[in-house]
């Protein structure tokens, strides 16, 4: 794309322009040179750096979408305990409270069924593993927000700030 450069900056973006004795014929458009000032030449078209007030609408939408990515990891990411991964969600997360409020009171023989289709004996070691692991994530998943919240508030093109890169390991399928 081409422009008319100006001693007070550009004037229209077109694709096809001619240069005629007292003017510009561009995409159908004519600019007169008396209108243009002094200084003026055809030049290639250079997008406008958007200004604070422009950017900061765009990175508050795009720090939304930041949230509601890590809310989603959140809520169905899961968290790794040994070998095997765990539900995430509000209602397994409520189970887990309960089960380590219950303590060595877990009844024997209970089973506990896994993000990835294990099935594994439920004991307060566990329990408390469980627990801390999704602490843990929970606290991995709100540092890496905030982090990309920072570059984002740095990025001079925050529509395209990619925030899906570096995130803590998720539940990915079997």
């Amino acid at each position: 794309m081409k422009t008319i450069i100006t001693s007070s900056g550009q004037v229209g973006k077109f694709s096809d322009y001619q240069i005629l004795d007292d003017r510009y014929l561009c995409d159908g458009v004519e600019y007169p040179f008396t209108a243009l000032g002094e200084t003026h030449s055809i030049g290639d078209y250079v997008e406008p750096a958007l200004t604070t007030e422009q950017l900061n609408p765009i990175r508050a939408q795009k720090w939304e979408e930041i949230k509601a990515f890590r809310d989603n990891l959140v809520e169905n990411g899961g968290f790794k305990v040994g070998a095997h991964w765990y539900h995430s969600n509000l209602l397994s997360r409520t189970q887990y409270i309960s089960l380590v409020m219950m303590g060595a009171n877990i009844p024997a023989g209970t089973v506990w069924k896994t993000l990835d289709n294990g099935y594994i004996p439920m004991t307060q070691t566990l329990a408390g593993q469980i627990f801390a692991a999704g602490a843990a994530q929970d606290a991995a998943l709100f540092a890496k927000a905030a982090e990309h919240k920072t570059a984002l508030d740095a990025s001079s093109d925050p529509a395209n700030y990619d925030y899906t890169t570096g995130w803590p390991a998720i539940y990915t399928g079997v």
